[in-house]
Protein backbone atom coordinates (compact mmCIF):
# COMPACT_ATOMS: atom_id res chain seq x y z
CA UNK A 1 0.00 0.00 0.00
CA UNK A 2 1.25 3.55 -1.04
CA UNK A 3 1.01 6.79 1.68
CA UNK A 4 2.32 9.47 -0.40
CA UNK A 5 6.03 8.83 -0.69
CA UNK A 6 6.23 5.52 1.21
CA UNK A 7 5.06 2.34 1.27
CA UNK A 8 3.68 0.72 4.23
CA UNK A 9 3.71 -3.73 4.39
CA UNK A 10 0.46 -4.92 5.95
CA UNK A 11 2.35 -7.50 8.77
CA UNK A 12 -0.93 -9.89 8.53
CA UNK A 13 0.36 -11.01 5.26
CA UNK A 14 3.74 -12.08 7.29
CA UNK A 15 1.37 -13.67 9.81
CA UNK A 16 -0.21 -16.28 7.96
CA UNK A 17 2.93 -17.13 6.22
CA UNK A 18 4.39 -17.96 10.13
CA UNK A 19 1.47 -19.92 10.77
CA UNK A 20 1.84 -21.77 7.52
CA UNK A 21 5.32 -22.60 8.38
CA UNK A 22 4.75 -23.30 11.70
CA UNK A 23 2.01 -26.46 11.09
CA UNK A 24 4.19 -27.67 8.42
CA UNK A 25 6.95 -28.35 10.97
CA UNK A 26 4.12 -29.64 13.77
CA UNK A 27 3.10 -31.97 11.37
CA UNK A 28 6.96 -33.46 10.26
CA UNK A 29 7.56 -31.61 7.02
CA UNK A 30 11.56 -30.41 7.65
CA UNK A 31 12.27 -27.22 7.49
CA UNK A 32 14.45 -27.76 4.53
CA UNK A 33 11.41 -28.90 2.62
CA UNK A 34 9.74 -25.54 3.17
CA UNK A 35 10.14 -23.07 -0.18
CA UNK A 36 8.84 -19.57 -0.29
CA UNK A 37 6.68 -18.49 -3.17
CA UNK A 38 5.30 -15.17 -3.53
CA UNK A 39 1.85 -14.52 -3.94
CA UNK A 40 2.45 -11.32 -6.04
CA UNK A 41 4.24 -12.75 -8.21
CA UNK A 42 2.52 -16.45 -8.55
CA UNK A 43 2.11 -16.80 -12.24
CA UNK A 44 5.96 -16.21 -12.90
CA UNK A 45 6.98 -18.84 -10.58
CA UNK A 46 9.52 -20.95 -12.12
CA UNK A 47 10.66 -23.38 -9.70
CA UNK A 48 10.48 -26.98 -8.70
CA UNK A 49 7.11 -28.58 -8.25
CA UNK A 50 5.69 -27.81 -4.83
CA UNK A 51 2.43 -28.11 -3.07
CA UNK A 52 1.42 -23.77 -1.65
CA UNK A 53 -0.85 -23.37 1.15
CA UNK A 54 -3.21 -20.94 -0.45
CA UNK A 55 -4.50 -19.14 2.45
CA UNK A 56 -5.24 -15.70 1.59
CA UNK A 57 -6.21 -12.88 -0.27
CA UNK A 58 -6.35 -13.86 -4.08
CA UNK A 59 -7.26 -11.38 -6.83
CA UNK A 60 -6.81 -12.15 -10.53
CA UNK A 61 -3.20 -10.62 -11.04
CA UNK A 62 -2.29 -14.00 -8.82
CA UNK A 63 -3.25 -16.14 -11.75
CA UNK A 64 -3.15 -18.08 -13.52
CA UNK A 65 -1.57 -20.62 -11.52
CA UNK A 66 1.72 -22.35 -12.92
CA UNK A 67 0.94 -26.11 -13.55
CA UNK A 68 4.47 -27.41 -11.06
CA UNK A 69 2.60 -25.65 -8.05
CA UNK A 70 -0.45 -28.26 -6.32
CA UNK A 71 -2.81 -25.92 -4.18
CA UNK A 72 -3.68 -26.72 -1.04
CA UNK A 73 -6.96 -24.82 -0.38
CA UNK A 74 -7.26 -23.55 3.08
CA UNK A 75 -7.91 -20.05 3.98
CA UNK A 76 -8.72 -19.30 0.82
CA UNK A 77 -9.94 -15.81 0.42
CA UNK A 78 -11.60 -14.10 -3.15
CA UNK A 79 -14.27 -11.09 -3.63
CA UNK A 80 -13.31 -11.56 -7.72
CA UNK A 81 -16.59 -12.97 -9.49
CA UNK A 82 -14.24 -12.55 -12.49
CA UNK A 83 -11.50 -14.69 -11.34
CA UNK A 84 -13.87 -17.79 -9.92
CA UNK A 85 -15.49 -17.76 -13.53
CA UNK A 86 -12.00 -17.62 -15.30
CA UNK A 87 -10.17 -20.10 -13.42
CA UNK A 88 -13.71 -22.76 -12.22
CA UNK A 89 -12.02 -25.60 -14.15
CA UNK A 90 -8.67 -25.08 -12.25
CA UNK A 91 -10.18 -25.03 -8.85
CA UNK A 92 -12.81 -27.92 -9.59
CA UNK A 93 -9.72 -30.25 -10.52
CA UNK A 94 -7.81 -29.47 -6.98
CA UNK A 95 -11.21 -28.73 -4.86
CA UNK A 96 -13.24 -29.01 -2.88
CA UNK A 97 -11.84 -25.19 -1.72
CA UNK A 98 -11.63 -24.60 1.63
CA UNK A 99 -12.11 -21.08 2.01
CA UNK A 100 -11.47 -18.62 5.12
CA UNK A 101 -14.99 -16.65 4.66
CA UNK A 102 -18.54 -17.79 4.14
CA UNK A 103 -19.16 -15.24 1.26
CA UNK A 104 -15.70 -16.57 -0.49
CA UNK A 105 -17.15 -20.27 -0.25
CA UNK A 106 -20.29 -18.89 -1.57
CA UNK A 107 -18.74 -17.65 -4.75
CA UNK A 108 -17.57 -20.91 -5.46
CA UNK A 109 -20.72 -22.73 -4.89
CA UNK A 110 -22.54 -20.38 -7.17
CA UNK A 111 -20.09 -21.21 -9.78
CA UNK A 112 -20.58 -25.06 -8.89
CA UNK A 113 -17.23 -25.65 -7.51
CA UNK A 114 -16.88 -27.94 -4.26
CA UNK A 115 -16.79 -25.33 -1.38
CA UNK A 116 -16.64 -25.45 2.44
CA UNK A 117 -15.12 -23.20 5.24
CA UNK A 118 -11.96 -23.33 7.25
CA UNK A 119 -11.37 -20.31 8.77
CA UNK A 120 -7.43 -18.97 8.53
CA UNK A 121 -4.81 -21.02 9.00
CA UNK A 122 -3.46 -18.53 11.54
CA UNK A 123 -5.80 -19.85 13.92
CA UNK A 124 -3.40 -23.36 14.07
CA UNK A 125 -1.31 -21.06 16.00
CA UNK A 126 0.17 -23.18 19.05
CA UNK A 127 -1.78 -21.78 22.31
CA UNK A 128 -0.22 -20.46 25.29
CA UNK A 129 0.48 -22.54 28.26
CA UNK A 130 0.55 -20.12 30.69
CA UNK A 131 -0.96 -16.97 31.60
CA UNK A 132 0.36 -13.45 30.91
CA UNK A 133 3.69 -12.37 32.13
CA UNK A 134 2.88 -8.29 32.17
CA UNK A 135 -0.99 -8.67 31.37
CA UNK A 136 -1.18 -5.64 29.19
CA UNK A 137 -3.86 -4.91 27.05
CA UNK A 138 -2.64 -4.27 23.53
CA UNK A 139 -4.40 -1.83 20.96
CA UNK A 140 -3.03 -3.16 17.53
CA UNK A 141 -4.32 -0.90 14.55
CA UNK A 142 -3.88 -0.85 10.82
CA UNK A 143 -5.27 1.70 8.06
CA UNK A 144 -7.21 2.01 5.63
CA UNK A 145 -10.39 0.09 6.51
CA UNK A 146 -8.14 -1.06 9.21
CA UNK A 147 -8.04 1.85 11.52
CA UNK A 148 -9.53 1.58 14.70
CA UNK A 149 -13.08 3.44 15.40
CA UNK A 150 -12.16 6.39 17.83
CA UNK A 151 -15.39 5.93 19.50
CA UNK A 152 -14.55 2.63 20.81
CA UNK A 153 -11.97 4.62 22.89
CA UNK A 154 -13.86 6.32 25.41
CA UNK A 155 -15.63 3.45 26.28
CA UNK A 156 -12.47 1.79 27.82
CA UNK A 157 -12.23 0.96 31.43
CA UNK A 158 -9.34 3.15 32.69
CA UNK A 159 -8.34 -0.30 34.97
CA UNK A 160 -7.00 -0.94 31.17
CA UNK A 161 -6.35 2.10 29.65
CA UNK A 162 -3.54 2.49 32.33
CA UNK A 163 -1.89 -0.62 31.06
CA UNK A 164 -2.80 -0.12 27.25
CA UNK A 165 0.05 -0.18 24.46
CA UNK A 166 -0.72 0.88 21.16
CA UNK A 167 0.88 -1.17 18.19
CA UNK A 168 0.67 -0.01 14.89
CA UNK A 169 0.19 -3.10 12.43
CA UNK A 170 2.05 -1.54 9.59
CA UNK A 171 5.85 -0.99 8.35
CA UNK A 172 6.97 1.42 6.46
CA UNK A 173 9.21 0.38 3.52
CA UNK A 174 10.85 2.01 0.75
CA UNK A 175 10.75 -0.14 -1.96
CA UNK A 176 8.29 -2.54 -3.55
CA UNK A 177 9.04 -5.34 -4.27
CA UNK A 178 10.37 -5.75 -0.66
CA UNK A 179 14.48 -7.58 -0.97
CA UNK A 180 14.86 -10.81 0.84
CA UNK A 181 16.51 -9.06 3.25
CA UNK A 182 13.67 -6.88 3.52
CA UNK A 183 10.95 -9.56 4.04
CA UNK A 184 13.07 -11.54 6.56
CA UNK A 185 13.42 -8.40 9.10
CA UNK A 186 9.95 -7.71 7.96
CA UNK A 187 8.60 -11.42 9.01
CA UNK A 188 10.85 -11.71 11.85
CA UNK A 189 9.34 -8.25 13.87
CA UNK A 190 6.15 -10.48 12.88
CA UNK A 191 6.87 -12.86 14.73
CA UNK A 192 7.79 -11.03 17.75
CA UNK A 193 4.57 -9.14 17.99
CA UNK A 194 3.02 -12.80 18.02
CA UNK A 195 5.13 -13.78 20.85
CA UNK A 196 4.20 -10.32 22.51
CA UNK A 197 0.14 -11.26 22.22
CA UNK A 198 1.08 -14.70 23.48
CA UNK A 199 3.33 -13.82 26.44
CA UNK A 200 2.10 -10.91 27.87
CA UNK A 201 -1.41 -9.46 26.66
CA UNK A 202 -4.32 -9.88 29.04
CA UNK A 203 -6.38 -8.47 26.46
CA UNK A 204 -6.09 -7.19 22.96
CA UNK A 205 -8.42 -4.96 21.20
CA UNK A 206 -8.53 -4.74 17.25
CA UNK A 207 -9.84 -4.51 14.04
CA UNK A 208 -7.57 -6.55 11.93
CA UNK A 209 -8.76 -9.74 10.89
CA UNK A 210 -4.82 -11.25 11.12
CA UNK A 211 -4.73 -9.52 14.83
CA UNK A 212 -7.73 -11.40 16.01
CA UNK A 213 -7.41 -14.69 14.39
CA UNK A 214 -4.20 -15.54 15.63
CA UNK A 215 -5.08 -14.93 19.04
CA UNK A 216 -7.92 -16.86 18.82
CA UNK A 217 -5.65 -19.96 17.99
CA UNK A 218 -3.28 -18.71 20.97
CA UNK A 219 -5.88 -18.50 23.49
CA UNK A 220 -5.59 -14.47 23.91
CA UNK A 221 -8.83 -12.68 24.99
CA UNK A 222 -9.56 -10.59 22.28
CA UNK A 223 -12.07 -7.92 21.44
CA UNK A 224 -12.63 -7.31 17.60
CA UNK A 225 -14.27 -3.34 16.87
CA UNK A 226 -14.10 -2.42 13.26
CA UNK A 227 -15.98 0.48 11.37
CA UNK A 228 -17.92 -1.28 9.54
CA UNK A 229 -19.34 -4.78 8.55
CA UNK A 230 -17.28 -6.92 6.26
CA UNK A 231 -17.88 -10.15 4.90
CA UNK A 232 -14.58 -11.21 5.12
CA UNK A 233 -14.96 -11.56 9.08
CA UNK A 234 -18.28 -13.38 8.57
CA UNK A 235 -15.98 -16.92 9.59
CA UNK A 236 -14.95 -15.30 12.56
CA UNK A 237 -18.36 -13.69 13.63
CA UNK A 238 -19.42 -17.32 13.94
CA UNK A 239 -17.00 -17.55 16.82
CA UNK A 240 -17.27 -14.16 18.46
CA UNK A 241 -19.03 -10.59 18.56
CA UNK A 242 -17.77 -8.23 15.52
CA UNK A 243 -18.43 -5.00 17.29
CA UNK A 244 -18.65 -1.35 15.43
CA UNK A 245 -19.28 2.42 16.67
CA UNK A 246 -22.73 1.43 16.92
CA UNK A 247 -22.33 -1.30 19.47
CA UNK A 248 -19.01 -0.05 21.33
CA UNK A 249 -21.11 1.00 24.70
CA UNK A 250 -21.95 -3.10 25.03
CA UNK A 251 -18.40 -4.30 24.68
CA UNK A 252 -17.78 -6.57 27.56
CA UNK A 253 -14.20 -6.12 28.63
CA UNK A 254 -13.97 -8.43 31.14
CA UNK A 255 -13.63 -11.77 29.29
CA UNK A 256 -11.64 -14.63 28.87
CA UNK A 257 -10.03 -16.78 25.43
CA UNK A 258 -12.62 -17.40 23.18
CA UNK A 259 -13.71 -20.62 22.62
CA UNK A 260 -12.99 -21.66 19.29
CA UNK A 261 -14.24 -25.26 18.98
CA UNK A 262 -13.07 -27.75 16.22
CA UNK A 263 -12.18 -24.94 14.18
CA UNK A 264 -8.29 -25.77 14.24
CA UNK A 265 -8.63 -29.21 14.59
CA UNK A 266 -10.64 -28.80 11.06
CA UNK A 267 -7.80 -26.97 9.35
CA UNK A 268 -5.21 -29.11 10.38
CA UNK A 269 -6.80 -32.64 9.82
CA UNK A 270 -7.61 -30.68 6.07
CA UNK A 271 -3.75 -30.18 5.97
CA UNK A 272 -3.00 -33.58 7.14
CA UNK A 273 -5.09 -35.30 4.43
CA UNK A 274 -4.02 -32.68 1.57
CA UNK A 275 -0.56 -33.34 2.39
CA UNK A 276 -1.00 -36.91 2.42
CA UNK A 277 -2.91 -36.92 -0.83
CA UNK A 278 -0.40 -35.00 -2.55
CA UNK A 279 2.61 -36.95 -1.51
CA UNK A 280 0.97 -40.26 -2.74
CA UNK A 281 0.59 -38.99 -5.76
CA UNK A 282 4.02 -37.72 -6.50
CA UNK A 283 5.04 -40.75 -4.94
CA UNK A 284 3.32 -42.63 -7.83
CA UNK A 285 5.09 -40.28 -10.35
CA UNK A 286 8.22 -41.67 -9.24
CA UNK A 287 7.48 -45.09 -9.86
Amino acid sequence: MKQNSFYSVNLGDNAQTIAARSILERLGVPASEIARVDRDTLPHYSGPSVALIMNGVFYERNFPVPPSITPIFVGFCTKSTELVAQHRDWFIQHGPVGCRDFATAALMREAGIDAFVTGCITMTLPRREQPPRRRRFLVVHGSGSGLLPPAVLKHIPARLMDRAEFIYHRLPSNEIPLSTASRAWIENYEQHLLHRYRDEAALVLTPLLHVASPCLGMGVPVIVCRRDRDSRFGFLESLMPIHTPDDADKIRWNIGATDIGTAAETLIETLTNAIARIKQGWDKELR
